[in-house]
C-alpha cells in the first residue's frame, strides 16, 4: 500500500485478527474495527502500517469481499 501523506510505500508493523484479541489487539485498533465492521462480522484483520519514507502511521481493516459487498448493500448503522 502507499502512504496517504506522501505516496511512498508502507510496511506492516502490526497485524491482528479480531478473533485473537487476547493476543494484543490494541485499543485504537479494536475501536476502529468495532466501529466500522464488527456490527456485521467478527472475521476481520486490523493492520498497523508505517510509511518507510515519512514515518506516517495508518490503521487498515481487511475483510472478505463478500462481507464488504453486504455492508455496502445494508449500509453502515446510524448512531
Amino acid at each position: 500500500m502507499t502512504c496517504t501523506a506522501c505516496g511512498a510505500a508502507t510496511s506492516v508493523v502490526d497485524s491482528r485478527k479480531a478473533r485473537s484479541a487476547a493476543k494484543g489487539l490494541t485499543g485504537d485498533m479494536r475501536t476502529t474495527g468495532e466501529q466500522l465492521v464488527h456490527w456485521y462480522t467478527s472475521d476481520w484483520v486490523v493492520r498497523r502500517r508505517m510509511c518507510v519514507a515519512c514515518g506516517h502511521a495508518e490503521t487498515t481493516i481487511e475483510l472478505f469481499a463478500t462481507d464488504l459487498r453486504a455492508i455496502i448493500k445494508e449500509g453502515l448503522p446510524h448512531g
